[in-house]
């Protein structure tokens, strides 16, 4: 991924989880700061293009963020029961996006209705379902308004 995303969006070196062969896990344990997930959430919120580059296609895009898998029930909160597609959780309907979750708290959150990423770092171990209502709660209506 490094030429063709990591270089592109201007994320150097990051770190990712390595198993016992030595290969990165690739669907776990990147750590990237704040401004670095925020381009991520940009790149999906422009359907894959970066500074004017695609860099993904806006097909996958498209899929990442739809229902693709039935996540009902679910033991972690309401906003795991809308569905599940490539590395990304759809939202509760009101707030009218979708994500990306990281261990304690890390969230990309893309909102194409509303032209809006919201990147979150975070350490909370046990109400990572807090973190979003608060901003379903305070800062979604705050972009409705803008709008």
């Amino acid at each position: 991924l490094t030429p063709r995303l990591f270089d592109p969006l201007g994320i150097e070196n990051p770190p990712w989880q390595i198993c016992s062969k030595g290969r990165n896990l690739g669907y776990t344990g990147l750590m990237l700061n704040t401004s670095e997930i925020a381009k991520l959430g940009i790149l999906h919120l422009n359907r894959g293009v970066y500074e004017g580059k695609r860099l993904v296609s806006a097909e996958w895009i498209d899929k990442s963020g739809q229902a693709l898998a039935d996540t009902t029930p679910h033991k972690d909160g309401p906003d795991n029961e809308y569905g599940y597609g490539y590395q990304f959780w759809r939202c509760v309907p009101r707030a009218k996006a979708y994500r990306a979750d990281g261990m304690w708290g890390q969230f990309i959150i893309i909102s194409h209705e509303l032209d809006s990423v919201i990147a979150v770092s975070s350490w909370e171990k046990n109400n990572a379902q807090g973190i979003l209502t608060a901003i379903w709660d305070t800062i979604t209506p705050q972009l409705e308004a803008a709008k």
